[in-house]
């Protein structure tokens, strides 16, 4: 998830500049020096939803960027310039530089873009990192255009910004829908069920922070009622101050349910703070046991950390611990991210080696753990303010590596 942590304030993350040549971007632009769009379609045969910015701010002439999802997995997935080319290369994990803003190149896409973008539509085919060609089908979806509550950039075109704003915030409602849905239909399945409600950031803007989650339907009438009491304690309407002048300062969580079957819930997101130079935010998450109502404490249920051997550099080969899992995944050339970077960093690591800073018990509250179909999302937030666009970037180890780490026999997905 790192999905929300874009909006408004980090909002560059994933338009990334492109220079396109004559094609992609030059016949949508009807004269104007900049646009943003979002579309929605097909791509292979596959519903999916894209969002693209022409000359978006501070860009060389004729430069495009862009993020898109698929509906049957709503896992946002950013679209990198090839420089001096029109390809996009497909992203599937957040290449960030180390402030969680800019991206970076990746060194394993998971696919090519080469597309022509015009005004009412997005088409081009979708090169597959198998090789195969997949056919692009998009069609401009139409958002309404507001006034933001917040400064246009000085040399910024004050249309095109309204756009950006206004398509990059329905583009994450989208996604935050779609992606709940998804789990949704899973969750129904086997019984359980939940609502969730939210409204505006801001007047006209669209849905943004959460209001309300309660679960409905689920396996234990007495465990439901304890995460319902700890939900409405925990997740509120959001509370709104005068010290931000012409308009409110906002302060609440954007959460969403990130999974759901007959033995878990897990909620995730963010708690939003504005005010100051910048609105704040930082990473949430909790998973509860859907029998007892307990919360979930992962490092009482996983081997994490080597107790037996605090000292001393980790080996990332060692498939005993689950912080040798994830850091040996973030250090993968094929995860290459900035905000991963850091962690390296932090944890001095050599390449998918060894680390010769050993995590501690120390860290385990940075260490924010949820599940999600394919396995633990694990992100590890060691990030400074400066890298605080890199909070909740995470790597997911997949269950086939949790399960040999349980100190004892329990479910998991």
């Amino acid at each position: 998830m790192t999905l929300f942590r874009r909006l408004v304030g980090g909002i560059v993350l994933g338009m990334v500049l492109l220079p396109t040549g004559n094609g992609a971007g030059g016949e949508a632009t009807g004269g104007r020096t900049a646009w943003s769009r979002l579309y929605a379609g097909t791509i292979a045969g596959e519903p999916a939803v894209a969002l693209l910015n022409f000359n978006w701010i501070g860009a060389a002439p004729k430069s495009l960027a862009g993020s898109y999802y698929y509906l049957r997995d709503p896992t946002s997935r950013t679209l990198v310039m090839v420089p001096g080319s029109r390809l996009l290369l497909e992203c599937p994990v957040d290449p960030l530089d180390d402030e969680g803003h800019a991206p970076m190149l990746c060194s394993a896409p998971s696919g090519t873009w080469d597309i022509s973008a015009a005004a009412t539509s997005l088409t081009g085919t979708r090169i597959a990192a198998d090789g195969s060609r997949q056919p692009i089908r998009l069609e401009h979806r139409p958002t309404p255009t507001r006034v933001p509550p917040i400064d246009v950039p000085a040399g910024t075109d004050p249309r095109a910004w309204r756009e950006l704003i206004s398509n990059s915030e329905a583009y994450q409602a989208a996604l935050a829908t779609d992606g709940e849905q998804h789990v949704r239909d899973h969750a129904k399945r086997l019984g359980v069920s939940w609502e969730t409600v939210r409204e505006p950031l801001h007047e006209g803007g669209q849905p943004f922070l959460t209001t309300r989650i309660t679960l409905i339907q689920s396996p234990n009438t007495t465990a439901r009622a304890r995460i319902n009491e700890w939900l409405t304690t925990n997740i509120t309407p959001p509370r709104r101050s005068n010290d931000c002048g012409d308009v409110p300062c906002i302060s609440g969580k954007l959460a969403e349910v990130k999974f759901a079957d007959d033995h878990l819930l897990s909620v995730a997101g963010f708690d939003y703070i504005e005010g100051g130079a910048h609105p704040s935010w930082g990473p949430f998450v909790v998973t509860f046991d859907l029998r007892t109502g307990d919360i979930v404490n992962w490092p009482d249920r996983l081997r994490i950390l080597d107790q037996t051997d605090a000292a001393g550099p980790l080996d990332l080969s060692n498939t005993h611990l689950l912080s040798a899992r994830v850091l040996h995944l973030m250090q993968d050339p094929k995860n290459r991210n900035g905000c991963f970077v850091v962690v390296g960093e932090h944890y001095a690591c050599r390449r998918e080696e060894w680390c010769e800073k050993r995590p501690t018990s120390l860290d385990l509250p940075m260490w924010h753990m949820h599940p999600v179909e394919s396995g633990l999302a694990v992100a590890v937030d060691v990030y400074n303010e400066r890298e605080r666009g890199c909070q909740g970037a995470s790597v997911i180890v997949p269950w086939a590596e949790v399960r040999p780490l349980l100190k004892e026999p329990t479910t998991l997905p």
